[in-house]
């Protein structure tokens, strides 16, 4: 899927296999595309950074 297409989410969960769960049906649904993913905090802020803006 093209990210201009559809909606870029990214998953933030201390549980990696909660965050493999939601990848995982977000993925098979054809309207989402995982951009990233992280558990510790400090992660999830340096992965968001990565990651402009569209709007």
């Amino acid at each position: 899927m093209s990210s201009e297409n559809g909606i870029r989410v990214m998953i933030f969960d201390n549980h990696a296999i909660v965050r493999e769960g939601i990848a995982k049906v977000l993925g098979h649904s054809g309207e989402f595309e995982v951009v990233g993913q992280a558990g510790a905090a400090f992660l999830q802020v340096t992965e968001l950074r990565r990651w402009p803006s569209r709007s």
